[in-house]
């Protein structure tokens, strides 16, 4: 059974040409198949997808794929896929389903209101509270000193928003990268990316309380170092609850000075 459909597959992104789609939905049905298929019979189930083609251009992609060492012509009955071929199904497959996902993840965080900003601090609890309870136990002293780092500069440079804005990040990946979860860590950049663009959109970062920011972290960072993973769960859903709701009332204000502006 086929593991994405054509549109799936174009939509991922993963190819870069309907050619190369065809070449890989080809060998996919072939992997399926007990038995040799033509072209003829090939070129119907890709026309069932909604990929036009011809069967001369089937034919020559089957011939490509000979010239790879992906199919093999059984006495003139039509192709049978190499083990080589069936490789290069398995490994695509993987790849394309990855790139799929991360389309649709990408398009579901896509911000153009409030309530979508809410929807990704929300997410943002969810992960980091588990994040930093994992990344307590993980602790060392030298993530430890890399964290006091950054929150001191922090200190240091106060009004310094864009600086500080990169800092307070960084301190947030830095956790997520104590804990050891890849999967965080790359959704904590999506979400870190389309939270910027939101707050850039409505100017919302000169509206955030840094100074209680900065706070916030130091407690988190107090909480990690006592190996306590409840409480360092707690300041951190606290922190970005607070987060959230400066947030949104940052926006509010923005809408309501176009309005008097307006």
């Amino acid at each position: 059974m086929q593991d994405m459909n054509y549109q799936q597959i174009r939509k991922s992104g993963f190819f870069r040409s309907n050619s190369e789609i065809m070449r890989f939905l080809i060998l996919e049905y072939l992997a399926e198949s007990d038995t040799s298929m033509g072209s003829w019979v090939l070129t119907n189930k890709l026309k069932e997808q909604g990929l036009k083609t011809s069967l001369a251009t089937v034919g020559r992609a089957l011939k490509a794929s000979d010239g790879d060492g992906y199919t093999s012509l059984e006495n003139n009955e039509g192709r049978m896929i190499t083990e080589k071929g069936r490789e290069y199904v398995r490994k695509n497959q993987n790849e394309i389903r990855r790139f799929y996902l991360n389309n649709r993840l990408m398009n579901s965080v896509k911000i153009d209101s409030s309530k979508q900003l809410e929807d990704i601090i929300t997410v943002r609890i969810l992960l980091e509270t588990d994040s930093v309870r994992r990344a307590v136990l993980n602790l060392t002293e030298e993530a430890v000193g890399r964290m006091k780092r950054i929150l001191t500069e922090v200190d240091a440079h106060p009004e310094d928003l864009s600086l500080v804005t990169r800092l307070n990040a960084q301190f947030h990946k830095e956790i997520a990268a104590v804990a050891d979860n890849r999967f965080v860590m790359t959704i904590m950049d999506i979400l870190l990316d389309e939270q910027w663009n939101i707050e850039n959109s409505f100017d919302v970062q000169p509206k955030y309380h840094n100074y209680e920011n900065a706070q916030d972290h130091w407690r988190i960072l107090r909480s990690m170092e006592e190996r306590d993973p409840d409480k360092a769960a707690r300041h951190m859903k606290r922190h970005l609850e607070k987060l959230r709701d400066d947030a949104l009332r940052g926006i509010q204000f923005s809408d309501e000075e176009e309005e008097r502006n307006g």
